[in-house]
């Protein structure tokens, strides 16, 4: 029996509607597509990880990598810090206080003990975070977005990504588990090197400030006009620095020059061992991982100035 509607667009064109030829395959079509698995490459400070978290928010996938890993345990520990967890009953109907096996996995425990030394996670350590990520639930329905590290990896990240299978194991025909898309973020080097002199540090939270977010903190907002006064006139609305739930006005992050500090990450040498470091050993390594894709597959992007236009 013919529906309501004698003819229904689907995705492959308009079809007979019978309720089942059009919606339906395009359920089955969705539901069968393959995840997006994107990695992002590009030498350092280029602006890798601005764009794995807008790809994350436009297109829905997970945003994965060590740092926002780190940055989930660093809230979970500081929360039991605020919010002491309650004691926990014992069969003989004891209680005693919760340990760090009781409140962590293996591998937090692992990784909080190393942040406590100061060492900071280890690159087994690190392989095992992005393994657990990149086959999260939420990466294997969603897809996800690969943001890594590359200086300091203890070898290339494209044999690390091979020999650890972080994609995937061969499939029954022996063919290697591919990234559906490889986007490539290209500068100069005398560009990066000027943006990580352009890079500030918070040292109360942790947030990195790059010269146009600075700029725009310190921007005043646009006037309006104050029909109340005496007599009316143009005022600009103060800034709202104190609550970040609250819309009106939006929040802004305050900025106080006098506290923010460099990294050492970003000093010259620093980058100039960085760039060294990609532009002879990461980036030939990913070669061969990208000449794997078609043209639609691989992406590259040329990047220039000092803001995310």
């Amino acid at each position: 029996m013919k529906g309501p509607f004698f003819q229904m667009i689907s995705q492959s064109g308009i079809k007979d509607d019978d309720f089942v030829t059009s919606y339906t395959q395009d359920l089955i079509d969705y539901a069968t597509a393959p995840t997006p698995k994107v990695l992002l490459i590009g030498k350092p400070r280029c602006g890798k990880s601005t764009l794995a978290k807008l790809l994350a928010k436009k297109l829905g996938l997970v945003h994965v990598s060590v740092e926002n890993w780190v940055n989930r345990l660093m809230a979970k520990i500081n929360k039991y810090v605020e919010e002491p967890p309650e004691p926990i009953e014992t069969p003989d109907g004891e209680s005693r206080d919760p340990t760090d096996e009781d409140l962590y996995t293996e591998l937090e425990c692992a990784v909080k003990k190393a942040l406590q030394s100061g060492s900071g996670s280890s690159h087994e350590q690190n392989i095992t975070i992005l393994k657990e990520e990149m086959n999260s639930a939420a990466a294997r329905t969603q897809g996800y977005v690969l943001d890594l590290v590359f200086y300091k990896a203890t070898s290339p990240w494209s044999k690390i990504i091979r020999d650890n299978q972080l994609i995937g194991a061969s499939d029954s025909a022996g063919r290697v588990a591919e990234f559906s898309h490889v986007i490539e973020l290209e500068c100069q080097d005398e560009e990066i090197k000027l943006r990580a002199s352009k890079l500030y540090l918070d040292p109360e939270d942790g947030t990195l400030l790059s010269q146009w977010e600075i700029k725009e903190i310190m921007k005043p907002l646009p006037r309006v006009w104050d029909a109340e006064a005496d007599p009316p006139e143009w005022t600009y609305p103060k800034k709202n620095h104190t609550d970040p739930d609250n819309d009106d006005p939006p929040y802004v992050k305050p900025y106080y020059e006098d506290k923010m500090a460099k990294r050492a990450e970003d000093s010259e040498q620093f980058i100039i061992d960085e760039l060294q470091h990609y532009n002879s050993t990461e980036r030939q390594g990913l070669d061969d991982m990208i000449v794997r894709l078609f043209n639609h597959q691989y992406l590259k992007i040329d990047i220039a100035g000092l803001t995310p236009n």
